[in-house]
């Protein structure tokens, strides 16, 4: 069976805000203090790539980022996501140079997939804002980045974890300019996991709810260097949500695999099933594939 596009690795199974404190939150990033070696040759390879990549003019910026180690754990009302820390090299290697892109196998084994933080603002008169990446395709997308484990992490009961509120306004803040003074609360929808060539890896989706007008959003909002001037906004109902995602993907335009995703887990959380089912089922009129299940091996056991 081929594995789908698309993939709903977990969803939050309530409707939680995150504190700007990391000890009060119920949703948690843990950080591993002891990442493992991996196996010379795939060190080997990820130098290469590396090198040829300067060869080609390209600079890769090596910040340490989070890569998924485990299935999300649920325990006495608190969610927890195990992660090692490695450099953005291999997120590069891995998963934008096309000579490793066959690597699945060992990108399984050692755990190599990164995790990246994908947000969709939701205005104060009730309007998703979808940006167009200049940098990716000109898709239309959401939000933020990859975690800067140096910048972003902090101690809770004597562990590393993620700072997840500071590193949704750190993320935010080069992309969005002013609105991210205006956040008003942050809520954590799940795991998408992306199986694109050149772009796979998965995202932490997050609704954030901002304290401005989208017709002053789209009128300050500044071009930079991943998106263009334009925001796109679409009233948050579900039949809205599904007539924008279809407009989004026709007439040469594309949507990011990853929005989608978020739109289905954020549908999903604010309004149900029922209409979670509905925003699924459009998804697939795209010509995309949705599943709402991990159909990799990503965490079998080896």
């Amino acid at each position: 069976m081929n594995s789908s596009n698309i993939q709903i690795w977990y969803s939050v199974p309530e409707n939680i805000n995150l504190s700007s404190e990391s000890s009060q939150n119920k949703f948690q990033v843990k950080i591993s203090d002891n990442t493992p070696e991996l196996p010379a040759e795939l060190e080997q390879k990820v130098a290469d790539s590396l090198t040829n990549a300067s060869k080609n003019g390209k600079n890769v910026t090596n910040n340490p980022i989070l890569f998924l180690k485990e299935p999300v754990v649920e325990d006495n009302g608190t969610i927890t996501m195990n992660t090692d820390v490695r450099g953005f090299n291999y997120t590069y290697a891995f998963n934008r140079d096309k000579n490793l892109y066959h690597l699945v196998d060992e990108l399984n084994k050692n755990k190599l997939l990164s995790i990246s933080t994908h947000v969709h603002l939701l205005t104060k008169d009730n309007k998703l804002l979808f940006g167009t990446k200049k940098n990716q395709f000109n898709q239309i997308s959401g939000f933020s980045g990859f975690p800067n484990v140096d910048e972003d992490s902090d101690i809770v009961n004597g562990e590393r974890v993620l700072d997840v509120y500071k590193t949704i306004v750190n993320r935010l803040r080069p992309e969005i300019g002013y609105l991210v003074d205006s956040i008003d609360s942050i809520i954590p929808l799940g795991i998408t996991y992306v199986n694109t060539l050149g772009l796979r890896g998965t995202d932490n989706d997050f609704l954030v709810k901002i304290d401005e007008m989208s017709y002053k959003a789209k009128k300050r909002f500044e071009e930079n260097s991943q998106f263009k001037k334009e925001l796109h906004s679409v009233d948050f109902e579900p039949k809205k949500v599904n007539e924008f995602l279809l407009w989004a993907n026709s007439n040469g335009r594309v949507m990011s695999r990853y929005a989608m995703g978020c739109v289905y887990q954020e549908v999903m959380n604010q309004f149900g099933k029922k209409e979670g089912k509905k925003t699924f089922e459009i998804i697939q009129q795209t010509g995309a594939t949705i599943a709402k299940n991990n159909q990799t091996k990503y965490f079998h056991r080896n």
